[in-house]
């Protein structure tokens, strides 16, 4: 018997009051804090945009059709300003990018899939993301991030506690926000670990190497706050704040003169030498958290590129061969101690059609398939 469909609800229903019912599923699934605000501003555009069109007027979910929705993406597509009503960064003159539109477009059609779910109409399923152009992952050089460690006093507070969080960026590839919510107990400064919390509260282990714990431990010694309850706190002895490590960002670009700076740099960067010193893609992805392996296939085809242009790097592959113990170009023959190179006795061919040809053709194709 096929499923019933539910019918289609009532168009008149306020567009605030569905926008509260998507909310309420969203935080049931447990999405993190960032992806509601995204979804939450992105909705929130869209709405104000068709208000515009028939101010002092409730908007309804009458109001959202195909039509409209196209003309929104056409209408952010011919942007010629970005951040006009952002509270603290200054207004810019360039278009937005298509990165930003793609984004958008895809948080407009994921909202219309829950529509049609729960009876309303999708007003977005004709909507087409924009195609996105194809950009190398950028990761810092070796003098760069030297550079980095070198802009703050590692006798300071802040230079002690920059120079520990660069390092733990640097060796575990976490995020931004995985690394601010970092907790003590989390962290097995024994084992060289921490049990950081992802997307959608997953947590995973990450391991960090000798250089990064003395780093830690310096500033967990000298500097930190006794009160901290987490690894890498303010003056204080309170968690950092997204806001506070963005102006921490905007210092750091000014002072090292890597303009492009930015925490998820750091995370690329991670992902491409870890796998430039012989990484695994597989546990790659585990260390990252990534759910998909093609996510984790971007930093895999980046430091193949950079192998094959960057002079002296070289990815190492392991050889099972080159893993035993003996040396097979050396072996030499057991017959009669003939001497190395000597040419050896000729023996008579095997026949041309072995017995028992049916099961070796079988055993062939086992390990082919294998």
């Amino acid at each position: 018997m096929a499923t019933q469909l539910p019918r289609t609800k009532s168009m008149k229903v306020p567009y605030s009051t569905v926008m509260q019912q998507y909310f309420a599923d969203l935080r049931i699934r447990n999405l993190s804090p960032g992806t509601l605000r995204i979804y939450d501003k992105i909705l929130r555009y869209f709405g104000e945009f068709l208000l515009r069109e028939q101010p002092g007027s409730e908007l309804l979910m009458s109001h959202l059709t195909p039509e409209r929705a196209k003309a929104w993406v056409a209408h952010r597509m011919g942007l010629q300003q970005v951040w006009a009503d952002h509270p603290h960064k200054p207004t810019q003159e360039r278009p937005l990018s298509l990165g930003t539109i793609h984004q958008e477009v895809r948080s407009l059609k994921t909202f219309g899939v829950w529509l049609a779910d729960n009876g309303y109409t999708n007003p977005f399923s004709s909507l087409k993301t924009p195609k996105l152009p194809r950009h190398l992952i950028d990761i810092l050089s070796d003098d760069e991030i030297k550079t980095l460690f070198n802009i703050y006093n590692p006798e300071t507070h802040f230079g002690a506690r920059w120079q520990a969080m660069l390092a733990f960026f640097l060796d575990t590839g976490v995020r931004l926000d995985e690394l601010i919510t970092l907790t003590n107990e989390n962290l097995d400064e024994h084992d060289f670990r921490a049990k950081v919390r992802g997307k959608g509260d997953k947590e995973r282990f990450v391991r960090y190497g000798s250089k990064t714990h003395k780093l830690i431990s310096r500033y967990h010694h000298v500097h930190r706050p006794g009160t901290a309850r987490v690894v890498f706190a303010s003056l204080e002895g309170e968690r950092l704040t997204a806001s506070g490590m963005q102006t921490m960002a905007r210092y750091v670009r000014k002072n090292s003169g890597i303009e492009r700076f930015h925490f998820h740099l750091l995370r690329h960067t991670f992902a491409t030498k870890f796998l430039m010193a012989g990484g695994d893609a597989f546990e790659l992805q585990a260390r990252l958290g990534h759910e998909s392996l093609e996510t984790t296939k971007r930093y895999v085809h980046l430091a193949q590129q950079l192998a094959q242009t960057q002079k002296g790097i070289e990815i190492r592959r392991p050889s099972p061969l080159d893993a035993m113990t003996f040396d097979p170009s050396r072996t030499r023959s057991r017959r009669r101690g003939r001497p190395w190179g000597q040419e050896e006795e000729k023996y008579a061919e095997p026949p041309v059609e072995p017995k028992g040809r049916k099961r070796k053709d079988r055993d062939m194709a086992e390990w082919e398939d294998d």
